[in-house]
């Protein structure tokens, strides 16, 4: 529960105080609480509400003490735990906050104000960096001095040097293992023998208590990953619950934060049985200073299992980092305001180097900037190549990709720095790269760039190494006169009016960069919407061009017109309408009633162009698409069907009406006589039914309708044609069967009747029940004496006979058995031929008797057992 405390308010910004703060907050005094006040509010009814990206953040709205401090409502983001700190935002993160219904005065308020998130030590998108410039072989044996550049906020800067080596060996909790720092209850020792994955050691992490919230295990090494470094390591988390998570964690900020790069969270039971084998990239830190460490941590709520055996336990072995290199040792200087320093190398050592600005002194300074690399060199080096030179292309084709001819480096004796302007360089036929590097005597560079988009213009592009350089070329080739265009084409037109002038649609000229000549042939042409004209001319680019001619004066006529633009020709061509055909939906008679009726199909002919087409009372398919009924347009040669349902009624007509245009085609369909009395029918009826028993009926045919007809059933189900059996209404035609079921009485010869109606025809079926009989035979058990004292005593077994239906059976001072079943006390029934035997226990003392009862029907026996 929050509680703030009563002091009066100081001055503030807004009429309302947030913590955090509206604006920029860093991260480190970000609370897990949110709370908002305001004097004399009423936050009652008032609601929470956050976006960040425009994306809801789920909230935990906590209780807050009343009469304490000022009107207050108080919530949890991301529903984090009183336990958990706010975590580093890899940028920026701004968060929206509105709370909505907060009454003040008697009025409804609302109030929406902006949060970020900010990690100080992180260089946002519009601060600078502090990124380092010198020899990347300085010699050895004296002081090298490195620049960096200056950072507008900076009062100071510290610069880093780090000797650094390939990563290797492992931290396996053995005698040879790499140095780590216990961060574990002293309740415990971290290294546990005897149950490591490879060897006798495991590193682990245990909660002995609920208060051991973190437990941690810190890998003393610092590195230095590269795109392709892997971090592996077996491990096992024994019995957690759901609020215990075992998880490995990288930090870029020397331990100050941590953020997991794998986490396992238990399962509320055994979370791994055995040991297995991790693998994590670490390319996402690749050229970044990290520290790494592993974390068994509890949420500080729920359940969690306690103690510090291995089945309870978070075991690890065997973490290794690979492909990467590491901090060997390491050291780091405050510059002052200077932007240089200085370090003396040893032959044969890389190092790592970095600088970062300090705002103002005492602070810890903001992030690191890019690692800068150097490896020291005999003080006798030589990186200054021989001169050399690329050979300039000319006419090359446009935004194409262009390759230098091979260079062979000469005259250094060690590495020297390689670096490329507007292009990109490859060494020995490797991949090619645009970032500086590092090329030896002997190997051999080319570089290549992206061809101009433009005729006749030069790309240069510049490799330097250790100092020297040359500059590759690439010319385009000069635009040459071309007229000849892009293909072109006309859409031709159909079923148009005879003797009509037709204008064709329009294309636009492309592909030519001088005029080109023009001419046709059947008609004449217009340029950007001028008059028509049949006379030859010239067309540019990107003008547009229509054709025209007159339509054939007679039916189904094709007339063509060819325009030509520098060779290239494409035609324009028109048919007139085909002669007109009558179009008529012929009459059906006799159909059946509510059946959906479907019209011949007829071709639209004899419209002078596309006509509006729709429909009353039914339905239609133009070209074989689906039926439909909204408003739609039809021209010649189009497909037309029509449907529609016939009539409910007998003799009755149903008329569809179909407009094109202004004319109107009807297709007609007219029932038949409707009969929907069937022959009469029966079924048979069944005797000598057991009782309680579902009894069906023979199966009948229906005749003499000619339409599907109304049925219905009382007193039981149908089934119609073999098909599942129901009591719903329903309809069925000639040719049809049926059959009925119900459940005989229970009753001795008892009588259930069902009535199947048809069209108002009923037929009957009647079944009735046998005479029961559940008085068996009389039966008896053999007495027993002389048996054990307290001793289970079981009867010889009787044959039930004499009745006809299952019948109850009951026992008191005893348990029976049915055809050699379990005993039971419970009551039952039994059938003829069942066998039956009873069990009782001996009394206790001698000479003694107990009686077992058992009643089947109405009829009843003894068992009697006396001790000896």
């Amino acid at each position: 529960m929050a509680i703030p405390l009563r002091l009066a308010q100081a001055h503030t910004r807004d009429d309302f105080v947030a913590w955090p703060t509206k604006g920029f907050n860093p991260y480190q005094v970000v609370p897990v609480r949110w709370s908002f006040s305001y004097p004399g509010a009423n936050f009652t009814n008032a609601t929470v509400t956050m976006t960040q990206g425009g994306v809801s953040v789920p909230l935990a709205r906590d209780p807050l003490a009343s009469n304490m401090g000022e009107p207050t409502i108080v919530w949890r983001p991301n529903n984090l735990t009183a336990d958990q700190n706010w975590p580093k935002p890899s940028s920026d993160a701004t968060y929206q906050v509105s709370i909505s219904n907060v009454v003040v005065g008697g009025q409804s308020r609302s109030f929406n104000y902006p949060v970020t998130i900010i990690d100080p030590q992180t260089v946002g998108s519009a601060e600078q960096q502090a990124e380092i410039s010198g020899s990347t072989s300085p010699a050895s044996g004296t002081p090298a001095t490195y620049s960096f550049n200056a950072v507008s906020i900076a009062q100071q800067y510290e610069a880093y040097v780090a000797e650094i080596a390939a990563a290797s060996g492992a931290y396996n909790a053995e005698s040879n293992s790499l140095s780590v720092t216990d961060g574990t209850d002293s309740s415990y020792t971290l290294v546990y023998s005897g149950s490591g994955s490879n060897g006798t050691n495991v590193y682990r992490l245990a909660h002995p208590t609920v208060n051991a919230l973190s437990e941690t295990v810190e890998f003393v090494d610092t590195y230095i990953p590269a795109s392709n470094s892997v971090l592996t390591f077996d491990s096992k988390l024994g019995y957690a619950t759901s609020a215990q998570t075992a998880a490995l964690q990288v930090s870029v900020d020397g331990g100050a934060s941590w953020q997991n790069i794998y986490s396992k969270v238990g399962v509320n039971g055994i979370t791994e049985s055995s040991f297995s084998a991790k693998t994590v990239s670490l390319s996402a830190y690749a050229n970044k200073l990290i520290k790494l460490r592993a974390e068994y941590r509890f949420a500080g709520s729920g359940s969690l299992y306690t103690g510090t055996g291995t089945n309870v336990s978070f075991l690890l072995d065997n973490v290794q980092v690979t492909n990467a290199k590491k901090v060997v040792t390491n050291s780091t200087q405050n510059t002052g305001s200077n932007t240089s320093f200085a370090f003396t190398p040893v032959n044969g050592k890389q190092y790592a180097l970095a600088a970062r600005a300090i705002p103002w002194a005492g602070y810890p300074g903001l992030e690191w900037g890019p690692l800068f690399y150097a490896e020291a060199a005999d003080s006798n080096v030589d990186t200054t190549p021989d001169a050399f030179s690329f050979t300039a292309q000319t006419n090359v084709a446009r935004s194409s990709e262009m390759t230098s001819n091979s260079i062979t480096v000469s005259g250094i004796n060690t590495a020297a720095a390689i670096s490329v302007t507007n292009g990109s360089y490859s060494i020995n036929g490797g991949a090619f790269t645009t970032s500086p590097g590092l090329v030896s005597n002997g190997q051999t560079v080319r570089v290549r760039h992206t061809s101009s988009a433009n005729y006749a213009t030069k790309v240069d592009t510049s490799l330097t190494i250790g100092g020297v350089s040359s500059t590759f070329s690439s010319t385009t080739v000069a635009e040459s006169i071309d007229t000849t265009p892009d293909a072109f084409s006309f859409t031709a037109q159909t079923n148009v009016a005879r003797s009509s002038a037709m204008t064709s649609n329009s294309v636009t000229v492309g592909g030519i960069n001088a005029p080109a000549a023009i001419s046709v042939s059947g008609g004449s042409y217009s340029i950007n919407g001028l008059a028509f004209t049949s006379a030859a001319g010239t067309v540019s680019n990107g003008q547009t061009v229509r054709v025209q001619h007159t339509s054939s004066a007679n039916y189904a006529t094709k007339v063509d017109t060819s325009l030509t633009i520098g060779g290239v020709s494409s035609t324009f061509s028109s048919t007139t309408v085909a002669e007109s055909i009558p179009m008529i939906f012929s009459e059906q008679t006799n159909v059946l009633p509510s059946t959906l009726m479907t019209s011949n199909s007829i071709t639209v002919n004899g419209l002078t162009a596309l006509v509006a087409l729709s429909i009353t009372g039914g339905e239609y398919s133009k070209n074989n698409a689906a039926f439909t009924k909204a408003k739609g347009t039809v021209q010649n040669g189009d497909s037309l069907v029509v449907r529609h349902t016939s009539s409910s009624r007998s003799q009755m007509a149903v008329i569809t009406a179909v407009k094109l245009g202004t004319q109107t085609l009807t297709f007609k369909s007219t029932t038949m006589v409707i009969d929907t009395v069937p022959d009469a029918f029966s079924f048979t009826g069944s005797t000598e039914v057991m009782p309680s028993t579902p009894v069906e009926s023979n199966l009948i045919t229906l005749a003499g309708m000619n339409t599907p007809t109304a049925i219905s059933v009382t007193g039981g189900e149908y089934s119609l044609n073999n098909g599942a059996y129901t009591k719903a209404k329903g309809t069925a035609k000639a040719g049809d069967t049926l059959r009925v079921r119900h459940v005989s009485s229970s009753r001795s010869q008892g009588r259930v009747t069902t009535t199947m109606t048809v069209g108002g025809v009923r037929g009957m079926f009647v079944s009735t029940v046998m005479t029961l009989d559940t008085v068996p035979d009389a039966f008896s058990f053999t007495a027993k004496t002389a048996v054990a004292l307290n001793t289970v005593v079981e009867s010889d077994s009787v044959t039930i006979a004499g009745i006809n239906v299952p019948t109850a059976v009951s026992i008191s001072g005893g348990e029976y058995s049915i055809n050699g079943g379990a005993y039971t006390k419970a009551k039952g029934t039994l059938k003829a031929s069942d066998i039956l035997r009873v069990r009782h226990v001996s009394s206790r003392s001698a000479k003694k008797s107990v009686t077992t009862t058992v009643t089947v029907g109405t009829v009843r026996a003894l068992f009697k057992s006396t001790t000896q």
